[in-house]
């Protein structure tokens, strides 16, 4: 997953938890690797208020 704020993260269970330093808008990737590929499953926009 890239987090939009420069963090990169492999997952290998389904729950996980990050923190965002600052408010302010990102953009979340869901990426795989299929047959040596890193391929775009998804994205989300998210927001963090105060």
């Amino acid at each position: 997953m890239e987090m939009g704020d420069g963090r990169r993260m492999i997952l290998t269970s389904p729950n996980f938890t990050h923190n965002y330093p600052t408010k302010g808008e990102y953009l979340l990737e869901l990426k795989e690797i299929q047959r040596g590929l890193i391929v775009l499953i998804g994205e989300k926009k998210l927001k963090i208020k105060d």
